[in-house]
């Protein structure tokens, strides 16, 4: 990503969906250090699940690939 935010990088050929992952990657990360606090980490609370409404990216087709 070279410095940029996920939102600015762009990606092409074989790598044109890198985007969505990353931006899939950090919203994740968020939702996990937003929510989770020293005391959790030290009282072993688990740590909370993705957020409603995110899904794993989609394989690309062999055509997108080309």
């Amino acid at each position: 990503m070279r410095g940029l935010p996920a939102e600015r990088a762009t990606y092409h050929g074989v790598a044109a969906r890198l985007g969505g992952v990353w931006l899939a990657v950090n919203g994740a990360i968020e939702a996990i250090v937003d929510t989770t606090s020293l005391a959790d980490l030290l009282t072993g609370r688990s740590v909370p699940a993705p957020p409603a409404g995110t899904t794993p990216p989609v394989p690309m087709t062999k055509q997108e690939m080309e």
